[in-house]
């Protein structure tokens, strides 16, 4: 469900790149870290009719209006199966799920269970996962962070500060944790050690996501990238 707006326009993008490059007699490679985004292009995504712009209006400014305690409530009351599903905290499933009720009158539930429509199959692809090693993994995502620190970071969260903390640009890695630095909640050592925690279990987290949803993919285990390189080169 979650990015199931952009996931769908994204599809139709990349399916018209991939018979682009079918066309030009080649073999098209898609290559990322947005798994939403892979997985729609591997399994498809359920067909959700299109949301009118004042209902997709109307909804946002509910929300935004009573918050997000009161909204889950709300759906709730219409959708109690898709509540159940939902934390008060989820504000774009929320909407999402409160949205499609208004403009079908069916649960968000009863489009996810629906055949998802697919362009492409797995067994037309040959998928491949890279893994790589923890410790090196985390090492990174530790000087990823202060890299973000050095180019701006605490500047960005300043300019953002007006926005609610129901906004969600303050589930980004290391928003909230820098705006409590801002804030004098804790100290910039404290911020960027939670951030960079909050980095490493998000690492994880993705790490076990994509061997869950992509099970058939052949694993790449490898420690530094030319290495990684290699083994791909050697299989395709």
């Amino acid at each position: 469900m979650m990015g199931s707006i952009c996931s769908s326009k994204w599809l139709e993008m990349v399916i018209l790149a991939i018979d682009d490059v079918h066309r030009q007699g080649k073999i098209p490679v898609v290559v990322g870290g947005t798994g939403l985004y892979l997985l729609a292009l591997v399994q498809g995504f359920p067909s959700i009719p299109d949301i009118n712009p004042e209902i997709r209006d109307k909804t946002r400014s509910l929300q935004q209006e009573v918050g997000n305690p009161a909204f889950h409530h709300l759906l709730e009351q219409i959708d109690p199966i898709m509540a159940a599903r939902l934390k008060p905290s989820d504000t774009q499933r929320l909407i999402r799920a409160y949205e499609v009720m208004l403009q079908t009158g069916l649960s968000l539930d009863h489009f996810q269970k629906q055949p998802h429509i697919t362009r492409y199959h797995a067994d037309q692809m040959r998928l491949f996962t890279l893994f790589p090693e923890r410790a090196k993994l985390y090492s990174q995502c530790n000087a990823r962070f202060l890299s973000m620190i050095d180019n701006g970071a605490l500047e960005e969260v300043r300019a953002l500060d007006h926005y609610p903390l129901t906004a969600p640009i303050w589930k980004a890695l290391g928003m909230k944790e820098l705006r409590d630095y801002i804030h004098g909640n804790i100290s910039q050592e404290a911020a960027i050690e939670a951030a960079q925690q909050a980095t490493r279990h998000y690492a994880k987290r993705q790490l076990t996501w994509f061997r869950h949803q992509f099970p058939t993919a052949q694993a790449i285990h490898f420690t530094e990238m030319q290495e990684a390189e290699r083994q791909l080169l050697s299989l395709i």
